[in-house]
This record gives C-alpha cells, structure tokens and sequence, in this order.
C-alpha cells in the first residue's frame, strides 16, 4: 500500500496567512459560512461539512489569528484538483483577497 503523507504549508503576505493546517481551521465558521451563506450547502449538518473537508486539501485564510476565508481542493495529489467551497468572509470581501 502506498501512502501519502503532505506537510502543511503556509503562506504569508502582510497581516495575512494562508495555510493547510488542519488543525488551524475554524470548523464552526466554516460550517456556518456553508450552511447558512452559501447556495450549494444550505442547511446541510455538520457532519456533512467535517466528511466533506476530511476527504479534501482544505485551505483556510487567516488575518492575524482569526479565520477570514476557506476553500478546498478534491484531488489525487498527482494530476487532479477541483477547487470548491472558496468563500471570504462577508466583512472582508472587496479587498483583492481571493486573487
């Protein structure tokens, strides 16, 4: 069996991080951008939203310590990613922080 073990990264610009570190992520704002903001994920449980970033590369945006954006990546870690879920905070949206 092969197995695959990727170390977190992060990136840095400013006041601003973006990371993979699962462990930094914000479960209960990204939940809630999920399930009450979005179109595609409205009302759907927690559990979903837990399963959903388990089986993917999540990356979370950070300014200083609090979690301001989240996208995640499906893929093989080999030739194939399909980027989902990218959301900015309401409050931080206008600021060319998705570019």
């Amino acid at each position: 069996m092969i197995s695959l073990i990727i170390a977190d990264q992060h990136w840095q610009r400013d006041a601003f991080t973006v990371s993979t570190a699962r462990h930094q992520l914000d479960l209960d704002w990204i939940h809630r951008q999920l399930a009450e903001k979005s179109y595609w994920a409205q009302g759907q449980p927690r559990a979903k939203t837990e399963r959903a970033i388990a089986g993917s590369l999540p990356f979370g945006l950070y300014h200083q310590q609090a979690q301001i954006g989240f996208a995640r990546l499906i893929t093989d870690y080999t030739r194939f990613g399909w980027l989902c879920d990218v959301m900015i905070d309401e409050n931080w949206r206008g600021h060319g922080l998705g570019s």
